[in-house]
């Protein structure tokens, strides 16, 4: 079987069988689940190598091999958004707080999240409300949000956001993992509790 061939396949079979698949891991319990999804993003991997190389070659100027490596590159993209849609991981991306807290910015999602003051991490957490709603919580130094005695008018423009979005019952998982990245509360000044998570489900992108 040819690459574009194999390429093909392994699209259909996430897009077409996936949720299947998924459910029928679920099942078998979190480990079994993320062992699957990191061998199915590694095969992702090899097969976007292949097609930015092809993309190098002067066969481009084929326009039969140009469709057909821009096909490829395509169905790479579908499966991705599958894989996001049915395991609950999403989007990713970093902005200034006050941009962050802008709804036309950013999309009202759950998911965890780093902040940074002045490049230094600060805090890492999770927004079952939505990454944008915790965002504009922060932002608006809502007294509810638990962050108050930390952020102020004068250092509120100064904090970065990183985020990635995923569904709710996710939420803990990724944020344990973001506590294990960093270091734990001791290395974060503005946290003061971390989440009990030992599932590996999903993968963490920030």
């Amino acid at each position: 079987m040819g690459f574009w061939d194999k390429v093909g396949k392994f699209a259909a079979t996430i897009i077409e069988e996936g949720p299947e698949l998924l459910s029928a891991l679920a099942e078998k319990g979190a480990k079994q689940q993320g062992q699957a999804l990191k061998n199915a993003e590694h095969r992702i991997n090899e097969y976007e190598r292949k097609v930015s190389n092809s993309q190098q070659s002067k066969e481009m100027n084929n326009p039969e091999y140009a469709r057909r490596i821009n096909d490829a590159k395509q169905k790479l993209e579908n499966v991705k958004i599958e894989i996001n849609k049915k395991t609950g991981t999403g989007s990713c991306g970093t902005a200034t707080l006050k941009s962050a807290a802008n709804s036309s910015n950013l999309e009202n999602s759950p998911g965890v999240y780093i902040l940074r003051l002045d490049g230094e991490l600060m805090k890492v957490g999770s927004a079952v409300i939505g990454v944008q709603k915790r965002m504009q919580q922060y932002y608006g130094l809502n007294t509810a949000c638990g962050l108050n005695k930390h952020i102020n008018n004068e250092n509120r423009d100064r904090i970065t956001i990183a985020w990635q979005h995923c569904s709710t019952d996710k939420c803990n998982e990724l944020e344990s993992k973001l506590f294990n990245k960093y270091g734990g509360v001791q290395n974060m000044p503005w946290a003061e509790r971390r989440p009990n998570c030992s599932n590996d489900s999903v993968s963490l992108k920030i």
